[in-house]
């Protein structure tokens, strides 16, 4: 008897040691299991009410929730953590028999933002997302007309009771969910450069710092106001258009309008992607020097 509980015993510890070593060969592959499986459907109800409590306008948020049903639906309610490739692969090649290659595109992206979710959540493997990493077809875009700089003034003052967020978009570049979600926290000081601080909810998922150009920092103070200005984003598109020169312009007109201002005053590449928070190829950005702010600010400041 006492041979059988101490080889149980024994049998026990060994279950032990074996499930450490899994665990820590799966922290050596940054692959985090959660404590319970979760299925599909229970973490997207999980991120809708997430994206409800956001600052995502209604539009928005009908648009990412249709683009996540649709890759679930074609999917099937399975465990989130059973994902795999060939499940992402059958997804697009279903879906590209029914919707145009633009939308499948955007819903992969929308739920690749959505496992990445589950995982910062711990509700999935830390890795789940690379099981959605699968070439996608190239839609048929139109590029973004930029605003005439004749026309910069009209296209900032179109909407009278708005004038705040296209400002702020007109000297940092920044995207207008990115402005909706700017609170007075969001200004700080860094290396004694008043920057606007972009949080880690921004499309690239890294938060930046963009200096506040001197046009522009008389009217920080207002930045309260934003919070409840997002409604009024849908009669802007239709007021700008109505400029003449600018019939093909829109709110995200003004991004490409500050990098083609930078670029035009010999800004370089680099400096701008930085502002603008596009990633160049491998590199990660880990922090920002009195150097780099400063030829930051010189650019935002060059911006007419």
């Amino acid at each position: 008897g006492a041979i059988t509980a101490l080889e149980m015993i024994a049998g026990e510890i060994k279950e032990i040691k074996e499930g450490a070593a899994v665990k820590v060969q799966n922290l050596k592959r940054n692959i985090l299991k959660p404590d319970q499986g979760f299925t599909i459907q229970e973490c997207f109800d999980k991120y809708l009410q997430y994206l409800t409590k956001t600052n995502l306008r209604d539009a928005s948020y009908k648009n990412y929730r249709s683009g996540i049903r649709s890759v679930i639906s074609a999917l099937g309610n399975k465990e989130i953590d059973s994902l795999t490739k060939n499940d992402a692969t059958k997804t697009r090649d279903a879906l590209l028999g029914t919707i145009s290659t633009k939308r499948v595109s955007f819903n992969f992206q929308t739920f690749r933002a959505f496992l990445k979710w589950c995982a910062t959540e711990g509700m999935s493997y830390s890795n789940i997302t690379d099981s959605f990493n699968i070439p996608l077809p190239v839609p048929r875009t139109e590029h973004t007309s930029t605003i005439p700089k004749e026309k910069a003034d009209d296209c900032m003052n179109c909407h009278p009771k708005w004038k705040l967020v296209p400002k702020i978009a007109r000297y940092t570049g920044m995207r207008l969910n990115e402005i909706l979600r700017l609170r007075k926290k969001d200004i700080v000081d860094s290396h004694g450069v008043k920057c606007i601080l972009i949080d880690e909810k921004s499309k690239t998922y890294e938060p930046r710092l963009v200096p506040i150009a001197d046009k522009l920092l008389p009217h920080v103070k207002d930045i309260w106001q934003i919070a409840s200005t997002g409604k009024k984003f849908d009669k802007y598109n239709k007021l700008i258009k109505k400029i003449k020169g600018c019939e093909k312009c829109k709110f995200h007109s003004w991004r490409v309008y500050a990098n083609t201002q930078m670029m035009e005053q010999g800004i370089d590449r680099a400096v701008r992607m930085k502002i603008l928070g596009h990633k160049d190829g491998d590199d990660i950005h880990t922090g920002y020097t009195f150097v780099e702010l400063t030829q930051m600010k010189k650019a935002v400041d060059a911006i007419p």
